[in-house]
């Protein structure tokens, strides 16, 4: 009898594993959408008049945020690059902000990571499943229901927690994942801060997490209608 009760257990332990990969997926996605889209910089650029608080012209600046988005992606070994700020030609970064930014690039290559390790055991569980020859679909459909509804709540109760001290948790998050204090820049000597001062992470923050809830609430809508659809046809056996 033991064999019988072990492998509902796999199964369902398996399933959890497969719809947890396909949610950091999302979340990886989510990040890097507005992340690196030049439009959303443009946009905020504009918002935030960053332009004239950095003395830019706009086609400068935003030749100044692709090369930086570049370095951000690995497609550039250098950030440091030359900029016309106020009428000279300077600089664009001081060595604080490289340093800093050096974390940052570690930070993404760390997502990298992650995701192609989520690709790799999302791939692994579904070949499981198969070979284990359960219904796939229906047993990943109960397991993506009951796992995407608890993130959605714990979602919601975060982006709240969030919302309510956004400077307070935006410091936490880099006591976090950065052991030095690099990130605290200098609006007065440093240009990095001014471009992406704290109401640009509040507002990417903000379509991180729509975006994030919306491919959570899709998978979950979808996930729903194939239990419910599985559901009839069992009433009608």
């Amino acid at each position: 009898m033991r064999p019988k009760l072990k492998r509902p257990i796999l199964t369902y332990v398996l399933a959890a594993a497969n719809a947890l990969c396909v949610i950091l997926l999302c979340l990886y996605a989510a990040v890097h959408i507005p992340t690196f889209n030049l439009a959303f910089y443009n946009w905020q650029y504009s918002v935030n008049d960053t332009y004239n608080v950095v003395a830019m012209e706009e086609e400068e600046l935003m030749r100044v945020t692709r090369h930086m988005l570049d370095y951000m992606r690995g497609r550039t070994p250098e950030l440091q690059v030359y900029a016309l700020v106020g009428g000279q030609m300077r600089p664009f970064f001081s060595e604080r902000e490289v340093l800093h930014m050096v974390d940052v690039y570690e930070l993404f290559v760390l997502g990298d990571l992650l995701r192609n390790i989520a690709v790799a055991w999302f791939v692994a569980t579904l070949v499981l499943l198969v070979f284990m020859r359960v219904p796939v679909i229906p047993t990943l459909a109960k397991a993506y229901r009951w796992v995407i509804g608890t993130l959605i709540a714990l979602t919601a109760a975060l982006t709240a927690l969030i919302a309510f001290d956004f400077d307070h948790s935006w410091r936490v998050f880099h006591e976090i994942f950065f052991d030095n204090d690099l990130w605290l820049l200098d609006p007065a000597v440093e240009l990095l801060i001014n471009i992406v001062p704290l109401p640009f992470f509040l507002t990417l923050s903000i379509f991180v997490g729509v975006i994030f809830l919306v491919m959570l609430a899709a998978l979950f809508v979808a996930a729903h209608i194939v239990c419910k659809g599985e559901h009839r046809e069992r009433l009608k056996l």
